[in-house]
């Protein structure tokens, strides 16, 4: 993270933060006998900080709750982006999408990207802080709305760890999506089967703008998203795999005499 941080008065606080987080991960995970993580990458890091038994638990989607409205009118040339816009990663995401995927998407016709979650910082929303097209709304109170409104939801994500629990709920919705590799991370998922991976702000423009001209395209992948999601990240399958990580970590501790 203190590599992509723009300010450079900030890299050195954000270099000691992570630091100490390091720190004091180890310092736990040498201690417990069973973790889990969200994705097989964070489990490796774990077990390279000395805890052998890990299991990978990913976050899960209420399959009930975020299913999309069968009224739902997209704007055309329309985007959402989703999640806490304190967190830094997110930041950086619509930093560089100003910068670098804005100016491109442009050439190409006006357009919209709504900015969806609590806590943007002031250069969001200070008026000059970001470009007209790019809308940011603070915290709403049921996001599936603003979801259903767009044609395509991104991930424009260059740093961050665990599982994108964001898209899931995009893919769920059935929603089209275009990410980065990096915003993506953590998801068994495949690439131009239930979502679009870009890196380069052209390759990302052009799959955007391809998947705002055909609709079928759009379909099959939001149905090939939620087929995914259903089957790999709903909370009963996701329960049942944590239950049995706990009655483990009981059975070895009954066993220990603890």
């Amino acid at each position: 993270m203190a590599d992509r941080e723009q300010r450079p008065v900030m890299k050195p606080l954000v270099r000691d933060q992570a630091r100490r987080m390091r720190s004091f991960e180890k310092r736990v995970f040498q201690r417990v006998s069973v973790a889990t993580a969200v994705s097989e990458r964070d489990a490796l890091a774990i077990r390279e900080m000395g805890c052998r038994d890990v299991t990978v638990v990913p976050n899960g989607v209420d399959l009930e709750f975020f299913t999309p409205a069968a009224d739902a009118t997209p704007e055309p040339r329309s985007l959402i982006f989703t999640g806490s816009m304190d967190w830094r990663p997110n930041q950086d995401a619509i930093a560089w999408f100003a910068a670098e995927v804005h100016p491109l998407l442009l050439e190409t016709g006006d357009y919209r990207l709504y900015v969806v979650g609590r806590n943007p910082p002031s250069w969001m929303t200070e008026p000059g802080g970001l470009p007209g097209q790019i809308i940011v709304t603070g915290r709403v109170d049921d996001v599936r709305g603003w979801v259903d409104r767009a044609l395509v939801y991104v991930v424009p994500l260059r740093v961050g760890g665990g599982s994108r629990l964001k898209i899931l709920e995009a893919l769920a919705m059935k929603k089209a999506t275009v990410s980065t590799t990096v915003g993506a991370e953590g998801l068994d998922i495949s690439d131009g089967r239930d979502i679009v991976l870009r890196d380069e702000p052209r390759a990302f423009v052009d799959a955007v703008t391809s998947l705002w001209a055909d609709a079928a395209r759009r379909t099959a992948l939001g149905v090939a998203g939620r087929a995914m999601v259903e089957s790999k990240y709903g909370w009963k399958g996701i329960a049942r795999i944590q239950k049995e990580v706990w009655q483990t970590a009981i059975a070895r501790r009954s066993a220990a005499g603890g």
